[in-house]
């Protein structure tokens, strides 16, 4: 029995997995997701941003006069349970450190992080609900979103080897580590297994009777999942984004493709079964918004080194660099969705932000229905692996 658990335990947390499987992992994960309820996004550093500036007492009228009951949210949880299961599958992996980096460095976590909150408000999402989970979900407005992130990385990918060179002693300064675990008799797993039962038993606190609770409790549970397959894999949709205009190393991209190629024919399944379904995560951002959202969220999210998903598995981590990053997306968001966001959209003609799902654009007067959208996407996949892999080869584009 006991050798039995070992063995279990080497397998979860003994090595790393492959970025891929952590991709197909939550890809399956957040299917169950919508089978619940909505697919999984990052939406609860918003709420939280809210309850910040309602502490202070800065009034949002128009976005949030009335602050969400955080524990009663299922998106609000699912942030948290991510961490959560981020910070004991860290324990458990005894990967946990506190990393605390040069204060330049957490200054370009608190920017990078603002500009995210910004990008997540203006595009109508995050690397998980508006590209992750968006593409899948056949809207239009998310494959701009898509299209502004790999506009952004570019950009930032260039600015920032432009500062390297042109100011080096601006990346200069070493941080510190602290609490490492040690190679032996580490407490590391017992804690994480004691965070582990924590998360799970968090779940009970919620009223079995109530079916709105009951979408409460399988958001915490699938959270605490989530959180753990995300640590395990290293799953980083920054990367993604990033290496191939840095180094031209194609491989995360390829992963991250592989896990929404799976929540996209899970998501069509769902969605062509289920009417009332959707428009779930189809929003007014085709195009404008989606463009200008997207660029700004992967400027952002390059600056950081992680997106609002990265940015969580970090800060679950240990990476102080990340904890920074979070803060600047709960400051910015708020105030983005008060004041910045009506502003934008009321100066956009109506053409250009618009709710596009894809199943029901109209060509030669009849809709193009699921079967050519999930083809439509899968093309684009396509498009994206010729492009990477050619990269990849040639470094082409890459920056080294």
């Amino acid at each position: 029995m006991i050798q039995a658990l070992r063995t279990l335990y080497d397998t979860l947390f003994g090595r790393a997995w492959k970025m891929w499987q952590g991709a197909v992992v939550v890809a399956i994960l957040t299917i169950g997701l919508f089978l619940i309820y909505q697919p999984w996004t990052t939406v609860g550093f918003v709420i939280l941003g809210q309850h910040f500036y309602h502490t202070i007492g800065v009034p949002l009228k128009a976005s949030a006069p009335d602050p969400i009951d955080f524990v009663h949210n299922p998106f609000a949880m699912l942030w948290v349970m991510m961490i959560w299961g981020v910070l004991g599958s860290s324990l458990l992996a005894k990967e946990f450190a506190l990393r605390v980096p040069p204060k330049k460095d957490m200054l370009r976590g608190l920017i990078g992080g603002a500009l995210i909150g910004v990008g997540f408000i203006l595009g109508g999402g995050c690397t998980a609900g508006a590209f992750f989970n968006g593409w899948p979900s056949l809207s239009g407005g998310a494959l701009f979103f898509g299209l502004g992130l790999f506009i952004g990385s570019f950009l930032a990918v260039r600015y920032h080897v432009w500062e390297v060179n042109r100011f080096p002693k601006w990346s200069e300064g070493q941080g510190k580590t602290y609490i490492p675990a040690k190679k032996k008799g580490s407490l590391m797993p017992l804690a994480g297994i004691i965070i582990i039962i924590a998360g799970i038993m968090l779940s009970f606190i919620y009223d079995p009777t109530n079916p709105k609770y009951n979408i409460v409790k399988g958001f915490v549970l699938i959270g605490l999942m989530i959180g753990m397959a995300l640590q395990r894999s290293g799953f980083c949709i920054t990367r993604a984004f990033r290496e191939p205009w840095l180094t031209g190393d194609a491989q995360s991209t390829i992963d991250i493709m592989a896990g929404m190629t799976v929540a996209l024919f899970g998501f069509a399944l769902i969605k062509s079964m289920d009417p009332s379904k959707e428009m779930v995560f189809v929003l007014p951002t085709f195009f404008v918004p989606g463009l200008v959202g997207g660029t700004l969220f992967g400027f952002g999210m390059v600056t950081v080194g992680g997106c609002t998903v990265g940015s969580l598995r970090g800060a679950g981590d240990g990476f102080v660099k990340f904890w920074f990053g979070i803060l600047g997306m709960v400051l910015s968001a708020p105030l983005t969705a008060e004041y910045i966001k009506p502003a934008f959209m009321n100066a956009l003609p109506a053409w250009a932000r618009q709710s596009v799902f894809l199943p029901h654009v109209e060509m030669f007067g009849y809709q193009i229905g699921y079967t050519w959208s999930v083809g439509i996407v899968l093309m684009i996949f396509l498009a994206w692996y010729i492009f990477v892999k050619y990269n990849e080869r040639t470094n082409k584009f890459s920056a080294f």
